[in-house]
């Protein structure tokens, strides 16, 4: 879960102007970081090749919301 601290730092460092999508994608990428620290922190760690073929997927399902 994500702190209003954390929330607000990355509101701040944001540019002037910006879009919805960057925003969203912005507070998704922390809301993920957060959630692989505490896993790390409790010990439930990703093993290397699942993390590629997540991050892979991850990327062409990126792809698939463009069109």
């Amino acid at each position: 879960m994500l702190t209003k601290a954390q929330v607000l730092k990355s509101i701040n460092a944001l540019p002037e102007q910006f879009s919805l999508d960057e925003l969203f994608e912005r507070f998704l990428f922390l809301n993920d970081l957060e959630m692989r620290l505490q896993e790390s922190n409790s010990g439930k760690l990703t093993d290397h090749e699942d993390f590629k073929k997540e991050m892979l997927q991850n990327d062409l399902d990126d792809a698939d919301n463009k069109d």
